[in-house]
């Protein structure tokens, strides 16, 4: 009688019953790298929606300051419009004065009061020129922060509408990949209760959640410590299951993991449901 038939296995048997489970969990590893990817993509666009949305309520506050400023200026141009009309009406009638003096006294007075109120005069058209400046350059500074608003405005717009298809495209691909992951999941628990409680628990240890990994360079595709020459031979056999020393997850080879990714790209494509 065999070894096989004695329920014993021969190196071959137990090799390919490794690869077996090999090519299962990380078949499931792939489907959760997209799974990750999305949740990823997910996360980000809306941050940009609202990044853009912030940006807008900025310009929004930034107008509101802006207008109120220009409303300031304009009052106070208007101010000293009046007080100019007033001060010129009172010069035209101490000019009228002048005409009927009788006294040098009185006539010097007239004419200091008349001094002071032509400076007065000269002093509010200085300011106003100043103030006509301000106001010449805020209209400018609001003209280009509203064309701003108005360009991000339809970005949002058009951001908003990119969003919905992608969310839409993106929300199908999960749901797919969920189906996919379910299966792929329970037949890591059909070959190796232990794997698979295992990967699930090595998951939730590290934030890019994988658990599985080549080696790349002599360095474990997870955490980059260098694999000894020999475990990386005992790796390539497929004679066990072995974990990195270092951070413990578990290492496949290359050569396995490319055939199985683009064994898994074909499925996803496809939108090939069995496992």
């Amino acid at each position: 009688m065999s070894e096989s038939a004695k329920g014993h296995y021969t190196v071959e048997d137990r090799r390919k019953r490794v690869e077996e489970r090999l090519k299962a969990v990380y078949a499931l590893q792939v489907v959760d790298n997209k799974l990750v990817e999305i949740e990823f993509l997910l996360g980000e666009l809306p941050l940009e929606f609202e990044n853009l949305r912030d940006e807008i309520e900025g310009l929004d506050t930034r107008l509101r300051r802006l207008e109120e400023e220009k409303r300031n200026i304009e009052q106070e141009l208007t101010k000293h419009h009046h007080k100019r009309e007033e001060l010129k009406i009172k010069l035209t009638r101490l000019e009228e004065q002048m005409k009927n003096v009788r006294s040098s006294k009185e006539f010097s007075v007239l004419q200091r009061e008349i001094e002071n109120i032509t400076l007065d005069i000269q002093l509010s058209e200085k300011e106003s020129r100043t103030l006509q400046e301000e106001l010449n350059s805020l209209e400018k500074l609001i003209e280009e922060t509203r064309r701003k608003r108005e360009e991000l405005q339809q970005r949002l717009v058009q951001k908003e509408k990119e969003l919905k298809q992608i969310i839409e495209e993106t929300r199908k691909e999960e749901e797919f990949l969920k189906k996919i992951r379910e299966r792929y999941a329970e037949r890591v628990r059909e070959l190796d209760e232990r794997l698979y409680r295992a990967y699930e628990r090595i998951r939730r240890t590290y934030l890019n959640r994988r658990a599985v990994v080549t080696f790349e360079r002599n360095a474990c595709g997870g955490c980059m410590f260098l694999v000894p020459p020999q475990r990386q031979m005992e790796v390539r056999r497929r004679e066990a299951i072995y974990p990195c020393e270092n951070c413990g997850r578990i290492l496949i080879d290359q050569d396995l993991a490319k055939e199985i990714e683009e064994h898994m790209k074909e499925i996803v494509e496809k939108r090939i449901v069995e496992v």
